[in-house]
């Protein structure tokens, strides 16, 4: 009664039922399985160098998106580096953005307007970037997430912005400006 067709290992299932488990761990125990992982990719010392609550506010942004552990490393490295290294795909995009180096100055000037640097309160001052410029919001927060994160892949936006902070954020869109003009 053994039947003669071969197994089927499925492994987009599988990845799928692996994320199922990661989700299911909860976030205190999922940053406690990433701080080895973070430490090995030499992002860093110990959790008490970031913050277990900022460790937290991390993944989870992450942790709906993973299907494996090893994913989080790439998907948060700029959140533990000073300056970023823009990947090369995400420069070139970046420099055949028309109007990218008016997107950045004015990115850099809400957020510097901003009194609160909160998730919703940064949302709301880059939502009117796109009006103003006359140009599509996907390809105005597309500039802002390559300049912040290096990638053109990144967990949410705003809330990375927030966890990042100000001064970082800033920074970073006045470095990317740098590089294209």
């Amino acid at each position: 009664r053994v039947s003669k067709n071969p197994a089927v290992f499925d492994e987009e299932k599988l990845s799928w039922m692996n994320g199922v488990y990661i989700r299911d761990l909860g976030m205190a125990k999922l940053t406690r399985r990433l701080i080895p992982l973070y430490q090995k990719a030499d992002l860093l010392k110990d959790e008490n160098e970031f913050g277990i609550s900022k460790l937290e506010s991390i993944t989870a942004l992450i942790s709906e998106r993973m299907k494996s552990l090893n994913e989080a490393v790439e998907l948060t490295r700029f959140f533990f580096v000073g300056d970023i290294e823009i990947e090369e795909k995400a420069l070139g995009k970046l420099k055949a953005t028309q109007g990218a180096d008016r997107i950045l100055t004015d990115a850099a000037e809400k957020l510097r307007a901003l009194t609160s640097f909160k998730s919703d309160e940064i949302e709301a001052a880059l939502r009117s970037i796109p009006e103003e410029l006359s140009l599509k919001p996907k390809v105005v927060f597309q500039v802002i997430r390559i300049a912040i994160t290096g990638s053109e892949i990144s967990p949410p936006l705003f809330e990375s912005l927030e966890i990042l902070g100000k001064e970082i954020a800033q920074k970073r869109l006045k470095a990317a400006e740098g590089l294209i003009t």
